[in-house]
């Protein structure tokens, strides 16, 4: 049977890896259609291009290979790049570290409809044995491709089909959808998370606020060796720490507030607002507490040292974001909520609450001045723009 849907891979260097996963794909599905995008990071030694040209006359029309010529391309943009180039409208994302079960497909097609995220099973060994998400379950069958049990994984694939599939609300970034309705909201933002991390999140909670239904279903099965071109790849190892705070940070500074609140909140109280710090007593040392949490702050020091040390970890132009108060003039009508408050007094109670401002303002809030304990507060407006930034 043709299947109307096209699976898409992502990669980063790991030829090897990907092989694998390529080779294992088709012995399920020999005549699937296959979209692969890579990218040319700097001192790359793997030939993607030379395999992408086998494989096209190996399988013809079922295999789509793209290969960025520039340096440095983020996982995003390779992400939309597949997708972009798969020729049905129905797509499944998977990884080059995972292994399909038998009948993947065919409950992925069964289950996904228009505007929807349907997310698929991983099983995993326990290496984030305490990170819990939707659809992960707990197995060791290997490490790798070359330990893997096969035997006993389709056996435990065997045993999840034979009772009626489970559905339960939430995915995570192994998803399938279809490639119409990830356009329509402009796919990954690679601009913003570059070059990984939390773009799957973000992505995510774009569906959610266009009113996409978002379950995820055991059983279309992948099993997954977790991380291997990324946390546990040669090249990102030793940055992969650094990497996850930048695109943490990133997107606070996108959207003002924390990811775990993009994974847990109810769609209807998303919100977020233009906010303006006003600081007295800053300190240069923990400027960066609190820059990450408002759109712009005016401080009473000159920020260029921060600026210099942080704007290589970030996608913002810092800038436009941090303004010596004797610089730039505040005009107050220009943001939807200012709070104005003296750093010297601040304790970590007091930056918690910052953390939450938009979360408090957002439940609570009303137009026109307040103050809270040491924070004086003016609320001009409460327009919800997390709405104007659905489409990436």
């Amino acid at each position: 049977m043709k299947h109307k849907i096209t699976i898409c891979m992502a990669v980063h260097n790991q030829l090897e890896l990907t092989k694998n996963a390529y080779f294992n794909i088709r012995k399920l599905y020999p005549d699937v259609e296959i979209s692969i995008s890579s990218d040319k990071w700097t001192g790359s030694e793997n030939d993607y291009a030379t395999w992408f040209e086998e494989l096209r006359n190996i399988d013809g029309s079922n295999f789509i290979g793209t290969w960025f010529t520039k340096d440095n391309t983020s996982f995003s943009e390779n992400w939309n790049n597949t997708i972009k180039n798969a020729t049905n409208d129905k797509v499944v994302l998977v990884h080059n570290d995972m292994i399909l079960g038998a009948n993947f497909l065919e409950n992925i097609e069964k289950h996904l409809k228009r505007k929807m995220l349907l997310g698929y099973l991983t099983i995993e060994p326990p290496i984030f044995e305490d990170h819990n998400r939707p659809g992960k379950v707990i197995y060791d069958y290997g490490r790798d491709f070359n330990s893997f049990d096969f035997q006993k994984f389709n056996e435990k694939v065997k045993e999840i089909q034979l009772v009626p599939a489970q559905i339960e609300d939430g995915t995570f970034s192994f998803l399938a959808v279809y490639k119409s309705d990830i356009l329509d909201i402009g796919g990954f933002d690679g601009k913003t998370f570059n070059p990984a991390f939390c773009e799957d999140t973000d992505f995510i909670l774009r569906c959610r606020l266009s009113g996409y239904k978002i379950i995820n279903i055991n059983t279309a099965i992948s099993y997954h060796f977790v991380s291997k071109t990324s946390r546990f790849s040669n090249e990102f190892k030793d940055i992969s720490q650094q990497m996850n705070r930048n695109s943490v940070l990133d997107f606070v500074r996108k959207w003002s507030f924390d990811v775990l609140e993009a994974e847990t909140y109810p769609v209807e109280i998303i919100k977020r607002y233009n906010v303006a710090f006003i600081v007295n007593d800053c300190n240069e040392s923990t400027l960066g507490c609190l820059e990450p949490w408002s759109d712009d702050i005016y401080i009473d020091i000159d920020p260029i040292n921060y600026i210099t040390k942080e704007q290589k970890n970030t996608s913002f132009n810092l800038k436009d974001r941090i303004f010596y108060n004797q610089d730039k003039k505040l005009a107050y009508e220009n943001y939807d909520i200012i709070i104005e408050f003296s750093f010297a007094e601040i304790t970590n109670d007091k930056l918690n609450f910052i953390h939450r401002l938009q979360q408090i303002i957002r439940t609570s809030g009303e137009v026109g001045k307040m103050k809270y304990d040491i924070f004086n507060i003016t609320i001009n407006k409460m327009e919800n723009l997390a709405l104007d930034m659905i489409k990436c």
